[in-house]
């Protein structure tokens, strides 16, 4: 049960993990994501039980333990279609592969919020990690940040967008500003190698596979961020350092 738990880990911050714009990327990838996200709290994320008669009959079993255990919700009624993690489900899976939990991410929510304040238009990645301009930050910083705030992202407490140049601000939501902070949950499983290295594996799939979504609508398109909202913190980065000189 627990690889399956992970492997829904896997699948759901696929979804999440902020979308980086490039210069080769699809315009209809972009609005996928979008469409899935928006539609993630009633459909979550798809998923089907395969293999022969006795793997699907076991496969449909262990999706309805989950579900009893509070880990999962089932989406579609009789013709399930999609699968989504609740809050506790989520620390459990996180727990197994040793990610960071919403408890330990929340305090991210505050420092956000009073970048958003200052500047406006979401708050940079780099400074969310404490630095200034991105030619600062080193790649594995980002990276880090990324996954530290996923389960965040997954809550719908954070938001994310990118510029062409795959920049990425954060922005908190009315759920966000209005969430309580977490305590530690008991009873969490503890760390486990193996499952730690599917999650990975699964996640960088997953993030593959997102550059090739589809919307529905062939004419749905989406608009990275403009690269001109980036002025006031180049602004700011530019005084700090006349100051240090």
């Amino acid at each position: 049960m627990s690889a399956s738990l992970v492997r829904l880990l896997a699948a759901s911050d696929a979804l999440w993990c902020p979308f980086r714009w490039k210069p080769t990327t699809r315009n209809t990838a972009g609005a996928a994501v979008w469409e899935r996200r928006t539609a993630y709290p009633l459909a979550g994320v798809p998923w089907s039980v395969g293999g022969s008669v006795a793997q699907r009959k076991s496969g449909e079993r262990e999706l309805k333990a989950m579900r009893a255990a509070g880990w999962i919700r089932l989406h579609g009624g009789k013709q399930r279609t999609g699968v989504s993690l609740t809050a506790h489900g989520d620390d459990v899976a996180r727990s197994l592969v040793g990610a960071a939990l919403a408890w330990e991410a929340f305090p991210t929510l505050a420092m956000v919020a009073d970048l958003e304040e200052r500047f406006g238009n979401g708050a940079p990645e780099t400074f969310v990690v404490g630095k200034g301009d991105w030619g600062e930050v080193a790649t594995s910083e980002l990276v880090g940040l990324e996954y530290r705030l996923l389960p965040l992202l997954h809550r719908g407490w954070l938001t994310s967008d990118s510029d062409i140049g795959s920049r990425v601000a954060y922005h908190v939501t009315a759920a966000g500003r209005a969430a309580e902070p977490l305590a530690e949950p008991p009873g969490m499983p503890a760390f486990d190698g193996e499952l730690a290295d599917v999650y990975g594996e699964l996640l960088l799939e997953g993030l593959e596979e997102r550059e090739s979504w589809e919307a529905s609508k062939p004419a749905m398109t989406a608009i990275p961020k403009s690269c001109g909202l980036w002025t006031p913190y180049a602004e700011f980065v530019k005084h700090r350092e006349a100051r240090r000189d």
